[in-house]
């Protein structure tokens, strides 16, 4: 059996307010021929299907019609996990309709841990993979509340549940592999964050839990796994060993991730339970580009930008003197009627003078959620011995915020 494994769409993410739909529809037009060229039976996606809980109807639209054509493809099987950014309830909301297709989803964990496992048949109906598809776990469904523990103790006992859940869900699938009497391969999804995975700033992935230790050790999923497939680190990267897998995000999430590659796995079972891996790269549908310097090297960027004819979206960090009207009209002008456009200019002498007085130049788009409240800690003249307990707390705040399920009723 050959499993192509893809996470983190995001669908409906903007960047700076421009729209990326175009490239969402793209990116699913690419993938549908992937699926068709590489003979995919089946699809797993590792959670953060949408980019918020609260999905715009054309960000449903692009989903559901792209499940429609997986259903017309040679694919007979895809399993859907949630992540964090997504709403439970809403991925869950057609589950019983899309089952029929053999459209597994998967928005929140169950009472039963037997809910967790599919069992894969090939064409002639004999069972030839079992997956554990176990979406993004969070505290509440899976760590009994204790009060008085502090954020050390929290990220403790919530690793012990993770890998707790998981043994469940690894004992079960080899209950299932016993009772088909076949000899196949058990795979396991995740939207976890793994010990010792890299990530980049303003790469747009958000911390999971309160506390430290909230980093899953890869060493924890259980043997019995023959693959793990990982969602909510955007860098396709591997996780201690070779079949622990992030795919990454199909789309750069910011200009951080500018030109670097983008890539699904197809895990090809055909020879056994060890699988032949393999990273297939995901083409660039709209370039992003972070030019940096002064007015003279940054218009000559732009020039080259611009005669290229490519279209593409740039982002300038201006290195000179010039005020920030002269820089926003200047650049503004230079891009007028091609197909550079220019989503955002940051001023690096305003931004450091601003670092000291807090200048009304900084926007909330320079600044994290955490800086926010540092600086609102700072302006109140909070001291900074009590930081560490507050962010603690404002971190706790802005998970439930975040993951908060505002489709369920």
């Amino acid at each position: 059996m050959r499993i192509l494994h893809t996470s983190d769409w995001h669908i409906g993410h903007n960047l700076y307010g421009k729209s990326r739909y175009e490239e969402f529809e793209a990116f699913f037009d690419w993938l549908i021929d992937c699926i068709n060229k590489e003979r995919i039976e089946a699809l797993i996606v590792s959670g953060d299907i949408f980019d918020t809980t609260n999905p715009s109807n054309r960000s449903l639209e692009i989903y559901y019609r792209f499940l429609w054509r997986l259903s017309e493809t040679g694919c007979r099987y895809a399993i859907i996990t949630g992540g964090n950014h997504d709403s439970p309830s809403l991925l869950n909301a057609p589950r019983e309709i899309l089952r029929c297709m053999n459209l597994h989803i998967f928005g929140a964990v169950t009472d039963e841990i037997r809910d967790h496992i599919v069992v894969l048949n090939n064409a002639e109906g004999i069972p030839c993979a079992v997956v554990c598809a176990v979406p993004y776990l969070r505290d509440r469904d899976i760590r009994r509340y204790r009060p008085g523990l502090d954020a050390e103790e929290k990220g403790l006992e919530m690793i012990a549940a993770i890998g707790e859940f998981y043994r469940k869900v690894a004992d079960e699938a080899e209950k299932t592999v016993k009772e088909s009497g076949c000899e196949i391969p058990v795979i396991a999804t995740g939207h976890l964050f793994a010990a010792g995975g890299m990530t980049t700033e303003g790469d747009g992935v958000r911390d999971l839990y309160v506390g430290k230790l909230s980093a899953f050790s890869p060493s924890g999923f259980p043997d019995a796994f023959d693959y793990v497939a990982l969602g909510h680190l955007h860098m396709p990267q591997k996780s201690g060993k070779d079949h622990i897998r992030y795919s990454g995000a199909p789309l750069p999430i910011g200009f951080c991730e500018a030109g670097r590659k983008k890539s699904v796995v197809v895990a090809d079972f055909s020879s056994g339970k060890t699988p032949l891996l393999e990273e297939i790269t995901v083409p660039c549908f709209l370039p992003l580009y972070s030019l940096k310097g002064d007015s003279a090297e940054v218009a000559g960027r732009l020039r080259e930008l611009i005669a290229s004819g490519e279209k593409c979206s740039v982002e300038i960090i201006y290195e000179g003197g010039a005020s920030a009207v002269e820089v926003n009209r200047r650049f503004s002008e230079m891009v007028k009627d091609t197909p550079v456009e220019v989503l955002r200019i940051k001023n690096i002498r305003i931004a450091r003078e601003s670092e000291e007085s807090y200048d009304s130049c900084t926007t909330l788009e320079d600044l994290d959620e955490n800086e926010v409240f540092r600086r609102c800690l700072a302006e109140n003249g909070v001291p900074e011995e009590d930081y560490g307990e507050l962010l603690c707390a404002y971190g706790e705040i802005l998970a439930g915020i975040h993951e908060g399920d505002h489709n369920a009723e």
